[in-house]
């Protein structure tokens, strides 16, 4: 009887422990954040579709001008092809199989449990890629450290965690006890709940494909495979909870950067415009009826506001919260919720604030690192694309509503922030490779472009003139095949000889760079890392 009450004690006080976890997290720390704890958001279900217009993320004329690019260009042509191949393994998959790789338990981040290497050293999502064919109980994943192959029967999950979510679902899960590992991931190594993560992932990699494919194509067969996909999501994605790598919370707002797709919210940030994108090229297709469109705004866009709106923007992750500003855009436009734009656009912690804070007066992120910088302004664009010129639905009529909304003039932050980089740039395009960039890291063509189209000027035409190729590089054609008309060749000059004015007043010294790297398996710095070789004739370079 006396264990019992010691048992039944230590509960209480680990549900007290972790009430008070929750209740400190969303205390208001400033003025700024008690604005958005004081907010009542409309967080309720809806019985009917959303009034926002479709589609939005591409034009009639842009998704033309892609089918004739296909057709005119070699660069396009591959990149179709190469879309066609992931969008035909998506639209291959049965009924069990996308249950299978689209799992009702959640994934979870995992080290090794041998070298207790953090999973984002010791695994390699290519692994289970080139598993796709397999079911998820024969994929197997090998460290890329001690090179230990797992499942395996040495490393049992023979102790169970439970979870109890603030929607009332009951979680079990099986994870093995080890040693303690380097990134503050405890000694529980949730090994299938990793392989879940990487089979789950390696669908999401694949939906803008399926989303482009859709569009250009027409073909229906594409469009109902984005329908099961959708829907499969909006089954599982409300009853997975909160989780920073291998910690799971309950409810939304227990820890600031918690999400539900990957092991931070980054995944979310990211996989919702992914989400987006693909509802919004099918949803004129035919395949979604009133009750499907219902059921994937509901419980996944709607669910996605709930985890967003429990935490003022400015407790996420720095250079990662463009991407969040982006989803709740394209959410928010895709529903036609004043709430979410408003959050984007308006009050102390919106996207001004976020600059405001985080970028110095000429544009360049605060980390001062060029890579960085990159990675903080990922998800710019695609704000603007899903901002510029909204209006909220007519059914909204408060006096705040948006109509023809401009939001890149209440950004004029951003346009330096495009252009802060292009002085650093190398002629050839690259960027140097300091300061935690690698040889092949460069200004994206996405933020050039959208310079271009939001803060055109005569700096910014030159720098796009110069480094934009008529051939577009690997990972970029996506934006080009959209952008760029059947005149542009394929062999990849530059449009202009001249090397921007910017570029002109560089001094980068002659002779090899140090280029070193911290090896994680051997414990050493290298000389050399798998960067060095281009880094050194890159920055052997002397501008003009």
């Amino acid at each position: 009887m006396g264990k019992l009450i010691a048992w039944l004690l230590l509960v209480l006080l680990a549900g007290a422990r972790l009430a008070a976890v929750d209740d400190g997290n969303r205390k208001a720390e400033t003025p700024e954040e008690a604005y958005y704890f004081d907010r009542q958001y409309d967080l309720a279900d809806a019985d009917r579709p959303a009034p926002g217009r479709h589609p939005w993320v591409r034009s009639a004329a842009e998704v033309e001008r892609a089918r004739r690019n296909i057709a005119a260009l070699p660069w396009a042509k591959k990149w179709y092809a190469e879309q066609l191949r992931a969008a035909d393994e998506l639209a291959a998959l049965t009924e069990e199989q996308l249950r299978d790789k689209i799992t009702d338990l959640p994934g979870s981040a995992c080290s090794c449990p041998v070298c207790r290497q953090p999973s984002n050293i010791a695994w390699r999502q290519d692994q289970v890629n080139a598993q796709w064919d397999l079911p998820l109980s024969e994929v197997r994943i090998t460290c890329q450290g001690c090179k230990t192959v797992f499942p395996n029967e040495k490393f049992p999950e023979d102790q169970i965690f439970h979870l109890t979510l603030s929607n009332g679902r009951k979680l079990t899960m099986s994870y093995y006890r080890g040693k303690r590992n380097n990134l503050n991931e405890g000694d529980r190594y949730f090994l299938s709940g990793l392989i879940r993560d990487m089979a789950g992932v390696s669908v999401l990699q694949k939906l803008a494909a399926l989303a482009d494919v859709c569009r250009i194509s027409g073909d229906r067969r594409y469009a109902e495979a984005g329908r099961r996909i959708l829907l499969r999501y909006a089954a599982v994605y409300p009853g997975y909870p909160l989780r920073l790598r291998n910690t799971y919370y309950p409810r939304p707002g227990m820890h600031n950067w918690a999400g539900k797709l990957y092991r931070w919210k980054l995944g979310d940030n990211r996989h919702m415009v992914r989400f987006v994108d693909l509802y919004d090229a099918i949803y004129h297709a035919g395949v979604l009826s009133d009750a499907d469109k219902v059921r994937i705004e509901n419980d996944l866009f709607r669910e996605y506001k709930r985890l967003m709106v429990a935490l003022p923007p400015l407790r996420d992750l720095s250079n990662s919260l463009s991407r969040g500003y982006a989803a709740m855009a394209w959410v928010g436009r895709t529903l036609g919720d004043h709430e979410m734009i408003d959050w984007v656009v308006n009050g102390p912690q919106s996207l001004q604030g976020f600059m405001g804070k985080w970028f110095h007066r000429d544009g360049f992120w605060h980390e001062n690192t060029l890579s960085y910088q990159n990675m903080a302004m990922g998800g710019m664009e695609s704000i603007l694309k899903a901002l510029e010129g909204y209006s909220d639905p007519a059914s909204y009529t408060g006096r705040d509503r948006f109509d023809d909304l401009a939001v890149a003039e209440k950004l004029p932050m951003l346009g330096k922030a495009y252009l802060s980089a292009v002085p650093t740039l190398l002629p050839t395009g690259f960027l140097p490779a300091v300061n935690d960039c690698v040889a092949t890291t460069r200004i994206l063509q996405g933020h050039l472009l959208a310079a271009r189209r939001y803060y055109d000027s005569p700096q910014v035409r030159e720098a796009c003139d110069f480094y934009l190729k008529k051939s577009p590089a690997d990972g970029e054609a996506i934006e080009s095949v959209y952008t760029f008309g059947t005149t542009a060749s394929s062999g990849g000059e530059r449009k202009s000889a001249g090397v921007p004015e910017m570029v002109r007043d560089d001094r980068l010294f002659p002779g090899p760079g140090c280029d070193q790297w911290w090896n994680p398996f051997s414990r050493t710095i290298s000389p050399e890392s798998p960067y060095s070789g281009p880094a050194m004739s890159e920055m052997q370079y002397m501008a003009p």
